[in-house]
């Protein structure tokens, strides 16, 4: 029950700290300490890599949003293919997202945040199995 506790208690410690690694920096200290048996570390690193996920997922969504209706002043003659306005708008459209990701990620961040891999993994859910497992781990009672 102590034990149970303390744990508690650690959770809700991390909870307002604010720490500067990406989804899947925690999500590898996670499975490390699963593969250690660290069932408390796990736990611990999994709902951060889950938050830190989400909070990305949100900043992603929220730059689509702002740049998908950009407005701008072509520099294109109005007599021109239409076909050039089109790839102005996209290639606007790119630098948008990638100005937007940049000033919410930071820019080390946002280039390579994370593999294609690793964002799979969370749209699949992985990390909730490790995190199921961790904290089964963490509740059970030390003899």
């Amino acid at each position: 029950m102590q034990h149970s506790l303390i744990f508690l208690l650690s959770l809700v410690n991390f909870i307002g700290c604010e720490e500067h690694k990406t989804f899947e920096e925690f999500f590898e200290i996670g499975r490390e300490a699963y593969l250690s048996n660290d069932w408390q570390e796990c736990a611990l690193n999994m709902e951060k890599s889950v938050k830190s996920y989400n909070e990305f997922s949100e900043i992603m969504l929220a730059c689509q949003e702002s740049c998908r209706d950009l407005k701008f002043d072509s520099l294109l003659d109005l007599a021109e293919n239409d076909d050039l306005k089109f790839y102005e708008k996209k290639i606007r459209s790119t630098l948008c997202l990638i100005q937007c990701k940049n000033l919410k990620l930071g820019v080390q961040k946002s280039s390579q945040y994370a593999s294609e891999a690793t964002k799979a993994l969370f749209e699949s859910k992985e990390p909730y199995n490790y995190m199921q497992l961790c904290y089964h781990q963490v509740m059970i009672p030390v003899m």
